[in-house]
Order: structure tokens, then C-alpha cells, then sequence
């Protein structure tokens, strides 16, 4: 789950302790990259840890955000579940000592995808912890709490804290115990540190997420879909998604390891108003936009497909990766393991009565299996 970025003539990896750098044009490269990369960012914590992913996003005036994931299910604080935003544009610093970079939001317990909108903002999602139980709600909550969280991070909310691990979302919580969807919760273990469900219902301690997602969705992937009506010139305009999409946000859900009936593996969308929030009048939740036809969440081991990575390339074209392992099966002969596909507008193909398309847009989304060197069409 680490990361990998293009930007202002460079390429940009993360491991779990550091994140480095290669000269890479815009044209991009013939020939093997051989010189080695150099150290960007050090000192990440390292360690036994569940969360290594480190993820990087650069904003368009060269801000540079890397994420960083809790320690365990639950830590006793928040200094490790941040993300952190830095200026790179001196390399004479080089590297930067990570623990020096400003704590632009905390309280995210394992923000994987990150991205901005077209407004400049950014938005992430949070896998939330495991294995809930509050006697006072019904005892073992976990299937569908706590939910997993779309945040936004506006500039005036610098430094605050996103609630972890503190306070907790409800999701859903059945009988006469909840209070609904986006209530929020204090942790059971705190409890003890004289902490109560007030304290989560106060922003000052905890901003709620803009969205409550089912818990254990598990996204990895999210980007904004920023359409154009310029597109270089080796493109085919017919294959871009619509303008109607312009600024939508898509999201992978890589799916439940745990619950019992499994959910997500699929990839969503959400509808964004043209200020930039989200279109709650189109829908209080994502929206299915490609996921698995039958009715187990989880793809069978004939077309398997768990997605990971979803992003549009500089065409306005749609990939979205798949992971490479099975937990029940670990043949590599998987059709869908480890691959790329590419989903694409077309008006040329009758939509199969199975497949339903997402209101309001009114085109034909055909995937189609390919495996691509994606790096050049990204930039």
C-alpha cells in the first residue's frame, strides 16, 4: 500500500520509513532508471505495525501531503494517525526529518486514499477500527460499525483532530441503542480516562466525517474526476467519462476480510455539487458504479477482482487495479489477479440488462481487461 507520484519532473515512492525520488520527464523515460533515487523524507515510524501504507499527494501549488497510519487497532494516541504537509521545492534540505512536517489533520486512523478536488481541498477516506463492543448497544457491534469515514480537510480545519482513537461513527445500530447514522461515540476503552460520549459530540475534540460509509468497505483508492474539453491531442474524446462527472469523486472499496457477509469490492461513485460538497439530494450514500453482479459482494474465484487503485489517466479514461492475493485461494491463475482494467465511454454497445447505470449519467461504461504500462499515461 505504499505509494507512487508524479510531479514538476519527478517521481516520487514511499516505503514505510522514508519517501524518495527520481528524475522523470513529463515525455517520459527509454531507458532503465539506474541513478539512485534521493531522500526526500526520513524518519517514519517503522516497527511491527498493521497500517505501513504512507501515501503521498501533491497539491497543485506544490504542497506535498504524506499520510501515516496508527500503530495498531488501537493506539493510545493520535501521533502517529496523521497527515503531514511539507514544501519540498528546496532540495537543499533534503532529507526532511518527518516529525517536522506540519500536522495538517490528525485523528485519521488509516487514511489510505487521499485526494483533491477541484477546488483545491483535500479529501480522504478512514478505515475505522475492528472489533466494537459497548454492552450499552447492544454488545458485539462490529459488522456494520464503526463505519468508515469520507472526510473532507478544509484549510480552516488545520491541526484538528478527525477523532480517532478516541470516538467512533455509528453506522448502524439496530434496536433502540443507536442514535443514527453519523452519531458519534466514545472508544470503551476511554471510558476509564474519565471520557464520555459528549466529548466526540463536541467538534472541538472531533470533526465528524462529511460522509458515514458501511463499515469494513476498506477503500484504497479515490480520486476526482476532472473533465476537460482539451484533451492532448493522442486522445480519443470519445472514450473520456462525460462532463456530467466533472468533479464527482470515485472510490475503490477493496472489501471485508472479517464480516461475516461480506461487502464492497467494487468501486463507487459520489456526486459532488459544483461548490465542491457532496450532492446528498442525488444520494445519502456512494453509489454503485462497478462491482460484482451477483449477489455475494465478494467475486468468485473464476472472475476475482478485489479492487485496490482507482484513477483517470490524462484522456479521461478510468483504471482500476486489482489486488494480487486470494486469502481462500492462493492460485496464481486467478483471472482477475493482479490486473488493470480499463473502463472507458462508449456509444457503441447495448448496456446488458444485468448491469444497471447510475443516475443521472446517461452514456454506456464498458471495462475492458487490459494490463498497461500506466505511468507515462498519467502524465
Amino acid at each position: 500500500n505504499h505509494s507512487l507520484v508524479w510531479f514538476n519532473g519527478y517521481l516520487y515512492a514511499s516505503s514505510q520509513t522514508t519517501v524518495y525520488r527520481w528524475p522523470y520527464p513529463a515525455t517520459g523515460v527509454t531507458e532503465e532508471i539506474t541513478t539512485p533515487p534521493e531522500v526526500v523524507i526520513n524518519n517514519m515510524k517503522a516497527g511491527l505495525t498493521i497500517h505501513a501504507s504512507r501515501t503521498l499527494k501533491f497539491h497543485p501549488d506544490g504542497t506535498f501531503y504524506v499520510q501515516h497510519g496508527a500503530q495498531w487497532n488501537i493506539d493510545d494516541d493520535s501521533f502517529r494517525a496523521v497527515i503531514r504537509r511539507f514544501d519540498v521545492s528546496d532540495s537543499s534540505i533534503f532529507p526532511i526529518d518527518y516529525e517536522t512536517g506540519e500536522v495538517f489533520v490528525e485523528g485519521v486512523r488509516n487514511t489510505v486514499p487521499i485526494d483533491i478536488d477541484k477546488h483545491g481541498v483535500l479529501w480522504g477516506m478512514d478505515m475505522n477500527p475492528e472489533i466494537l463492543i459497548r454492552d450499552d448497544l447492544g454488545g458485539a457491534i462490529f459488522d456494520d460499525n464503526p463505519a468508515d469515514e469520507l472526510n473532507k480537510f478544509p484549510e480552516e480545519n488545520l491541526g484538528k483532530s478527525y477523532g480517532y482513537p478516541f470516538c467512533w461513527t455509528e453506522y448502524n445500530i439496530s434496536g433502540d441503542a443507536g442514535m443514527g447514522r453519523g452519531t458519534q461515540w466514545l472508544w470503551p476503552q476511554f471510558f476509564d480516562e474519565g471520557l464520555t460520549d459528549d466529548y466526540c459530540r463536541n467538534e472541538d475534540n472531533n470533526i465528524p466525517p462529511t460522509m458515514p460509509i458501511q463499515g469494513h468497505s476498506a477503500s484504497l483508492g479515490m480520486e476526482f474526476y476532472k473533465w476537460s474539453d482539451d484533451l492532448p491531442a493522442e486522445c480519443d474524446p470519445s472514450q473520456a467519462f462525460p462532463q456530467e462527472m466533472d468533479g464527482d469523486l470515485f472510490i475503490s472499496f477493496h472489501g471485508s476480510w472479517s464480516r461475516p457477509v461480506p461487502t464492497g469490492y467494487k468501486v463507487v461513485q459520489v456526486k459532488m455539487t459544483d461548490d465542491g460538497d457532496i450532492d446528498f439530494d442525488a444520494s445519502d450514500q456512494p453509489i454503485d458504479f462497478f462491482k460484482h453482479e451477483g449477489e455475494d459482494a465478494r467475486w468468485s474465484q473464476n472472475d476475482y477482482f478485489r479492487p485496490v487503485g482507482v484513477t483517470f489517466d490524462k484522456c479521461g479514461r478510468m483504471f482500476v487495479s486489482s489486488s494480487g492475493a486470494f486469502l481462500l485461494d492462493k492460485s496464481p491463475d486467478l483471472p482477475g489477479r493482479g490486473k488493470l482494467i480499463q473502463i472507458i465511454k462508449s456509444d457503441c454497445c447495448p448496456v446488458p440488462p444485468e448491469i444497471e447505470i447510475p443516475p443521472p449519467q446517461s452514456v454506456i461504461i464498458v471495462a475492458v481487461l487490459v494490463i498497461v504500462k500506466l505511468i507515462r499515461s498519467l502524465i
